[in-house]
């Protein structure tokens, strides 16, 4: 179960872009909101393995929860972005 982690973040993003994709009707909308996500785990990861902590239930839920609001606040920037724009 340790070695399917990675599969299913990559599966999580995937449809998480495909459905970002079918309600904005754009390729280009999700696809800048999903440019943020490594960024939220870099750090996320970057901080644990600076800090000396195990990869943990507790740290996965929590890598989780960084790709979720990362993502939130990336539309909220790109739709208000986006009407500005027009």
């Amino acid at each position: 179960s340790g070695n399917q982690a990675p599969m299913l973040y990559a599966l999580s993003i995937l449809v998480v872009f495909l459905v970002l994709a079918a309600l904005y009707e754009s390729w280009s909308v999700p696809f800048a909101v999903v440019l943020v996500v490594p960024l939220g785990v870099l750090g996320a990861v970057l901080a644990v393995m600076t800090r000396s902590m195990d990869n943990d239930v507790f740290f996965q839920v929590s890598l989780l929860t960084t790709v979720g609001l990362a993502t939130k606040n990336a539309i909220l920037i790109v739709e208000f972005a986006k009407d500005y724009y027009e």
